[in-house]
């Protein structure tokens, strides 16, 4: 494996949503980068070195002994689901609980001072949601997806304090890529799948409930500035500091392929409105999101037409 003098970022879950955009950005900013992968890429470059990893079926621990003296951890891989099926549960306690727990403790246990970066998320906190929601707000996981990622949190705040990793939080909201084939299948996708198929959109409920999407590039500046960083740590929300009401998302969606938009009623519709606060982000480490929720959105739907075009 090629190693350079550059500094060294171990990445897991590199090829998921975030992780995908996050190891263009390192190697762009002249890292070098160990990305863990259970998919294999065709990506190559002199900086990159790929190590394909199961985390169902595979100890993580040997492959880190074999790994040069790393500057810094993004923790990225996460079984990502709402799904309670036997199989799903034994995800998130494999991946998003066990291979954790492990990566942090061997961290942990090697007397070195690097920040550990874990990509959390929002959906642990408590409902109904506060007007403003801040790294403040309470915890109150109610899905085993929410519950396995907020143990992560408390797993690597808990090594920290025995060891001189530095644990970086991120809270994130809605994560969207620029390639529609890295979104998980959530209403964006599915409203625009729907879209380029010519049919027309469909709302469930009033369509007031509003959402934070953030860019996956802002996602991955905001781990380039904790690397820069010396002293970056504790929990932050990140997100785009703006919001767009899923009525607003389909009539976005459904004007840019000219299609219809269909209303149901939802007898069990929650309103919640995710109006989240990046202020600990801005101030502690100089965060702000190049894309609001509305041109992040865009930017999504204008590639998802020039990869259509490229096939």
């Amino acid at each position: 494996m090629p190693i350079t003098e550059n500094k060294i970022i171990l990445v897991t879950g590199a090829t998921g949503l975030a992780g995908s955009g996050l190891i263009n950005s390192l190697l762009r900013n002249n890292y070098s980068v160990f990305a863990l992968s259970r998919i294999p890429q065709a990506t190559r470059h002199e900086n990159l070195n790929w190590i394909k990893f199961d985390a169902m079926r595979e100890e993580i621990i040997h492959i880190l002994k074999d790994l040069p003296k790393i500057d810094g951890v993004i923790h990225a891989a996460a079984h990502i689901g709402h799904e309670n099926t036997v199989t799903d549960i034994e995800k998130y306690r494999s991946i998003n609980m066990e291979f954790s727990d492990n990566l942090f403790n061997y961290y942990a246990g090697q007397n070195v001072s690097i920040p550990i970066i874990y990509f959390s998320t929002l959906s642990s906190l408590q409902k109904p949601l506060n007007k403003i929601v801040s790294e403040e707000d309470k915890v109150s996981p109610n899905t085993f997806y929410s519950m396995s990622k907020y143990w992560g949190e408390l797993s690597l705040l808990a090594y920290s304090k025995s060891s001189k990793i530095r644990p970086v939080i991120f809270r994130i909201s809605s994560p969207v890529g620029n390639n529609l084939k890295h979104m998980h299948n959530t209403v964006i996708r599915k409203w625009i799948e729907a879209g380029k198929s010519d049919n027309n959109i469909t709302v469930y409920g009033t369509g007031n409930r509003t959402q934070n999407f953030v860019s996956t590039s802002d996602i991955a500046e905001a781990a380039l500035l904790c690397l820069k960083s010396n002293s970056v740590s504790g929990t932050f929300n990140i997100a785009s500091g703006t919001s767009i009401s899923m009525i607003e998302l389909a009539k976005l969606i459904a004007g840019f392929f000219k299609v219809g938009i269909d209303y149901k009623n939802d007898e069990n519709e929650v309103e919640e409105n995710w109006n989240i606060s990046i202020h600990k982000a801005t101030e502690s480490f100089g965060y702000k999101p190049g894309f609001s929720s509305t041109e992040t959105i865009n930017n999504l739907l204008q590639n998802t037409i020039e990869d259509s075009r490229n096939k």
